[in-house]
C-alpha cells in the first residue's frame, strides 16, 4: 500500500498498520498542513516567534493561558469578584455547605433563566 492508493484497497491483518501510518499522517501531517501553517503565520503576526524563544514552553502556556492552578484565598475572591444578584460582601455565607446549597437553589427560583 502506497499513499497513492485507492481507497478501494482493503486493509487486512498484512496492511493495517500501514494504513494506520498513513491515517495518521493524513490526519495529523498532510490533511492540516494548510490550516497549521495559516494558525501559525497568524499566531506570529501576534506573538512573532522570535520574541517567544526568549520563553521557555511553560513560560509561554503561562503568558497565553495563565496559571491553570491558582490558589485563591477568601481575601483575593473577596478583592477580585464583585457580588451580585443580591448578595454583598457582608452577607454571611453559612459554613455547612447543604444548607448553603439550599439557599443557593431557592435563590435560583426567584429568577428565569432564557437559554
Amino acid at each position: 500500500m502506497s499513499s497513492d492508493a485507492t481507497c478501494d484497497l482493503q486493509v487486512t491483518i498484512d496492511n493495517v498498520e500501514e494504513y494506520a501510518e498513513l491515517t495518521e499522517s493524513f490526519c495529523l501531517e498532510r490533511g492540516i498542513a494548510r490550516q497549521m501553517q495559516a494558525f501559525y503565520q497568524g499566531f506570529n503576526q501576534v506573538f512573532p516567534m522570535d520574541k517567544l524563544r526568549a520563553f521557555s514552553p511553560e513560560e509561554v502556556r503561562v503568558m497565553l493561558c495563565g496559571d491553570q492552578n491558582p490558589q485563591w484565598t477568601r481575601e483575593d475572591l473577596l478583592n477580585y469578584t464583585e457580588p451580585k444578584l443580591g448578595y454583598t460582601r457582608d452577607r454571611y455565607v453559612p459554613k455547612n455547605r447543604f444548607s448553603w446549597f439550599i439557599q443557593f437553589v431557592i435563590s435560583c427560583l426567584h429568577y428565569s433563566f432564557a437559554f
